[in-house]
């Protein structure tokens, strides 16, 4: 009867340490996937804010080419330069900031989850209003 007692409380020794080892292992997974998921974000990131810029530099250098060809346009006698040619440089400054206004209303609509490594879409105020708990 000892023998069987003493073999029964060596078995649930081993098993609460293989729980134990198992927890162990489980924490070290999900901490090891929280860090590659924060690593992807910030990658993520980096990649927007780079193509934002880069959205950016295009917008304004659209800008810049339009404002000349008008103030080249306004001269006596147009400067050597037609309408057709400032209406295709104020349809190329439209086409560069395209992109621009879709990133930030796509922006607008997104914020940080708190405590949490991933993002969620914010609620409209009608859509927070007409939810209902069931």
């Amino acid at each position: 009867m000892a023998r069987k007692k003493a073999l029964l409380e060596h078995k649930l020794r081993t098993l609460r340490q293989q729980m134990q080892d198992e927890e162990q292992a489980h924490q070290r997974r999900s901490a090891l996937g929280t860090t590659k998921l924060q690593e992807e974000q910030k990658a993520q990131m980096a990649a927007a804010k780079t193509t934002a810029e880069d959205a950016r530099r295009a917008r304004d250098a659209a800008q810049l080419e339009l404002e000349k060809f008008e103030r080249v346009f306004a001269t006596p006698g147009g400067g050597g330069v037609s309408l057709l040619q400032v209406e295709s440089k104020r349809n190329a400054k439209r086409a560069a900031e395209m992109p621009t206004a879709s990133r930030k209303r796509r922006l607008r609509n997104w914020q940080p989850a708190r405590n949490r490594t991933s993002w969620r879409p914010r609620m409209c105020s009608s859509e927070a209003g007409s939810s209902s708990t069931s």
